[in-house]
């Protein structure tokens, strides 16, 4: 896939004849958002470690978008859909990483599952994540 082409025109009378120099002519092809983001696992799995401090790194979802990466219909955004059990993660909007709430206690939940909705400018996807408490 190109992004420019060059294409060289004459211009000729009914006979053949030249009738003026070649024109130069500059072609752009413009990235269309014809893709969504997709998840690079179909469940993203990732440990914490119980007692770790509130704000601790999880772990960073995975998605490409197949659009242009220079142009906006590849910036990701990424939000938390549901998360069972509630309100003990937080993901970045832009980078997609995802990090803990508060101190997670093993005794409290082993497991806990999300679903992540990413967008790009015209379309979303959801990836789903499991995170496991480990000693």
């Amino acid at each position: 896939d190109k992004a420019m082409y060059i294409l060289v025109v004459f211009a000729e009378d009914s006979y053949g004849n030249q009738v003026d120099p070649p024109l130069e002519v500059q072609v752009v092809v413009d990235d269309v958002n014809d893709n969504a983001p997709i998840c690079e696992e179909e469940l993203s799995v990732f440990e914490v470690q119980e007692n770790e401090p509130t704000g601790s790194p999880v772990g960073h979802l995975m998605v490409h978008d197949a659009d242009d990466d220079n142009t906006p219909n590849a910036l990701l955004s990424y939000s938390l859909v549901t998360q069972t059990p509630s309100s003990v993660f937080t993901i970045d909007g832009i980078s997609g990483r995802i990090q803990t709430k508060q101190m997670l206690q093993r005794r409290d939940a082993t497991e806990y599952h999300l679903t992540v909705r990413v967008n790009d400018p015209g379309f979303s996807t959801e990836c789903k994540v499991l995170i496991k408490v480990i000693d």
